[in-house]
């Protein structure tokens, strides 16, 4: 099978990692081609053709150099990731290839996705707005690729932590804000528009000494290994793949009623809504109680080892392309 995927970012994170491990997933046995920006061609291992600002939805050159790799590559199937991918293939009419929409965040405006053959749905919220008579929406959550874990190796906990983007839907403002009534200690691993504006609050609310930031890192797992739970406070959100990552090291998570949590995570584990104080009462009550946290997300720990890895995530997606 000839497979095409398109995405457009202006930073390489969730989704960015998903479109990456699928296509060099799908690679193996397929002919696979990835259409991105050029600063990320580095990242794929699966075969890459760069195109820089898809964003411009409603450019002629970019349509036009779409159609001239799609009658050069011929692909069987185009998977889009987000909305403006999405736009841009809703133009394209008498399409000889089927088109499958990816949706990784809950879209109030469903616009973009209507023409597409099959809708790919990271969480039940993400299409929330979506025409319920659609017949073609797959409901496929996100994956651990198990190749990052090589020699991972589950040690004494020594703090809590937060992996991902240092932006504000994560609402970490919150987090740290919550953390001074927290005797635990924090790790922030990530990056973002956000860093010095969090760091400057840390060091506002005299907590520097029990929160720690880290850049980025593609080894995880040296921080999971030592986490007693990861944290997620998101107003927004989709599936993702460093929730994943963490209940496969056996890390438990404590989260925010968004995008997958609430299809993962038992009602005790997750605050009743968005505001402060409900954050905090969930957050208070588990960072107490790290060890009885971790057994009773057990359970949820194997279901993840064995359901949710790239290789059995590629196959579900393959015969979605296939049906």
């Amino acid at each position: 099978m000839k497979v095409l995927h398109i995405f457009s970012s202006k930073a390489f994170a969730g989704l960015e990692r998903h479109v990456e491990e699928l296509s060099f997933e799908q690679s193996k046995n397929n002919n696979v081609l990835v259409i991105g920006p050029e600063k990320f061609k580095n990242k794929f291992r699966a075969n890459y053709h760069s195109l820089d600002n898809l964003g411009y939805r409603f450019s002629p050159f970019k349509s036009s150099k779409l159609k001239e790799i799609f009658l050069n590559y011929t692909p069987d199937v185009v998977n889009t990731h987000g909305t403006k991918p999405a736009m841009l293939l809703k133009k394209f009419k008498n399409r000889n290839f089927k088109w499958v929409a990816t949706v990784h965040n809950n879209k109030k405006n469903v616009y973009a996705y209507e023409k597409a053959d099959s809708v790919i749905a990271v969480s039940k919220l993400a299409v929330t707005n979506f025409n319920k008579q659609h017949k073609n929406i797959y409901h496929e959550l996100n994956w651990v690729d198990e190749t990052r874990f090589p020699k991972y190796t589950k040690k004494n906990g020594k703090y809590f932590c937060f992996i991902g983007r240092l932006e504000p839907q994560k609402n970490l403002e919150t987090l740290i804000k919550i953390w001074k009534s927290v005797e635990e200690k924090l790790v922030i691993v990530g990056e973002g528009s956000q860093e010095e504006g969090l760091k400057n609050l840390v060091t506002d609310l005299d907590i520097a000494k029990k929160i720690k930031f880290i850049p980025y890192t593609d080894n995880v797992g040296n921080i999971l290994c030592h986490s007693k739970g990861q944290i997620f406070c998101s107003l927004k959100e989709g599936s993702p793949k460093s929730f994943f990552e963490s209940i496969y090291c056996e890390v438990p998570v404590i989260a925010t009623p968004v995008g997958a949590f609430p299809e993962l995570l038992d009602n005790e584990f997750i605050s009743s809504d968005l505001t402060y104080d409900s954050i905090k009462k969930v957050i208070l009550h588990w960072t107490a109680r790290p060890k009885e946290l971790l057994k009773k997300q057990k359970n949820l720990i194997s279901s993840i080892k064995k359901n949710h890895t790239i290789k059995k995530a590629s196959e579900r997606i393959l015969k979605i392309y296939e049906s």
